[in-house]
């Protein structure tokens, strides 16, 4: 269990990027491929003709279990939550993605995109610490009952194929919809969840009796006679081998805009804004599952009751038969099987409104909520609300994205910046200002972008 959890933290390590939605930026009307992945309708009637991904890098993490300050030497404050939640995300937008507007209805695009996430949720932190310390021990004896708790690693990479229309169009009103059909080719997961542990944790000892326990690993990198004592030294000499699963995603997105009467053109290249009073938008995006084939997958089921100690666990963590032996003489059972697994993507329903108070200065109120089963193999979002007021132009934006996060129940305030075609920013910057915060997110891009001419509605 242990090096389970080394793993873990190995790719942590290794990766430590965090992909939010930059929505200092993705909610401008001159965003290029940005608002594709909050919805796919927004690029059809889009500002460009033509728009080309440089491509993007996102930087941070976030978790519930404490904050850390910079400006105090990167210190760190255990808050004392019960249940473990974090999350560290990978999301490049490869170069050479674009879209084209297809006279003045019609879009398409193509994307590519490599991503990874890696999140612990509802893990129980002392349940963590008596499995992964082998010197842990507790004041008291303690009770946990340990439900729906997961944490998946998941490293994949998706191209999609994009479609956008305007289905009515008239002098006051909008509605267009898009979809996005996404090839999805997964690298490397691992996974471990479970549906219950029942834990009595026993006073001075690093020991602790387990009941009801119903808990599943499964990894397409790590084979079942060493499941559970692998350290993760190759783990990227079989990334991008034979274990490679595959499968098929989807977005799908509706937007309807609001002009009102005097608003009577849609684009102007000279500085002017779609004239939208308000735009209202609902996406459903990550819909699917990739498929890791019987053969280079690998799963080890742990139930029944008994009593075990953190010294136990990691004297013989070392390698299956040794685990196996171990637990059973502890009272659990222990099965292996190999056949093939589906791990999920991170469905989200996204619900925005974008509101213009005053020519150019306009504020966008999107929410985030999560869709996928924790029960699943596979990662899910936090919900969240983020709140962006915004100065856009078509050279220049600025927006300040203000989000409350169900993660860990905080607020985060960021900042994002473009010139022209060019931006960067952060959804949660705090950390970076000398405050404590719960985590930081930090990213960058550019495309390239040919402008539509104005038009008028009649």
């Amino acid at each position: 269990m242990k090096k389970i959890f080394a793993l873990v933290i190995l790719l942590f390590i290794q990766s430590n990027l965090f992909a939010q939605h930059d929505f200092g930026v993705s909610t401008s009307n001159w965003c290029g491929l940005n608002g594709l992945f909050l919805n796919p309708a927004n690029i059809a009637d889009c500002p460009y003709k033509f728009a080309m991904d440089l491509g993007s890098a996102n930087l941070g993490f976030d978790n519930n279990i404490g904050t850390f300050n910079l400006s105090g030497g990167g210190s760190f404050n255990y808050s004392g939550a019960n249940a473990l939640n974090t999350i560290i995300a990978y999301d490049l937008h490869m170069p050479l993605s674009f879209m084209v507007s297809i006279g003045d209805k019609h879009s398409i695009a193509f994307s590519a995109r490599l991503r990874a996430m890696i999140e612990f949720k509802n893990f129980n932190a002392n349940l963590y610490d008596a499995s992964s310390n082998s010197s842990y021990a507790l004041s008291g004896n303690p009770f946990v009952a340990a439900q729906n708790f997961n944490t998946t690693t998941h490293v994949w990479e998706e191209m999609g194929i994009s479609y956008a229309t305007v289905l009515y169009d008239n002098i006051k009103s909008e509605l267009k919809a898009g979809v996005t059909l996404k090839y999805l080719g997964g690298a490397v997961y691992f996974s471990l969840k479970g549906n219950n542990i029942n834990a009595t944790f026993y006073n001075g000892s690093d020991s602790f009796s387990a009941t009801n326990t119903d808990v599943e690993y499964a990894s397409n990198i790590i084979a079942a006679s060493n499941a559970v004592g692998s350290t993760g030294s190759n783990v990227f000499g079989d990334l991008f081998g034979a274990n490679m699963g595959s499968g098929f995603g989807a977005d799908f997105g509706i937007v309807y805009m609001y002009r009102g009467e005097n608003y009577d053109y849609r684009w102007d290249h000279l500085g002017s804004n779609n004239k939208y009073k308000y735009k209202l938008s609902a996406s459903v995006t990550d819909i699917g599952a990739i498929t890791y084939p019987a053969g280079t997958n690998s799963k080890v089921s742990v139930s029944g009751s008994g009593t075990v100690t953190g010294s136990g666990l990691s004297a013989n963590a070392n390698n299956y038969t040794s685990f196996k032996n171990y637990v059973l003489t502890r009272g659990f059972t222990v099965d292996t099987s190999s056949g093939a697994t589906s791990v999920y993507l991170p469905t989200a329903l996204i619900l925005s409104g974008d509101f213009r108070i005053i020519k150019s200065f306009l504020i966008n109120t999107t929410f985030l909520a999560n869709m996928a089963n924790v029960q699943n193999f596979g990662n899910s979002y936090f919900s969240q609300l983020t709140i962006t007021p915004r100065v856009d132009r078509p050279n220049f934006c600025i927006g300040l994205p203000i989000t409350y996060s169900m993660l860990a129940n905080d607020v985060k305030v960021g900042i994002g910046l473009r010139i022209k075609n060019l931006y960067v920013g952060s959804d949660d910057c705090l950390g970076l200002a000398g405050m404590s915060a719960h985590g930081l997110n930090i990213y960058m891009g550019g495309y390239i972008a040919f402008a539509k001419r104005g038009r008028k509605l009649i």
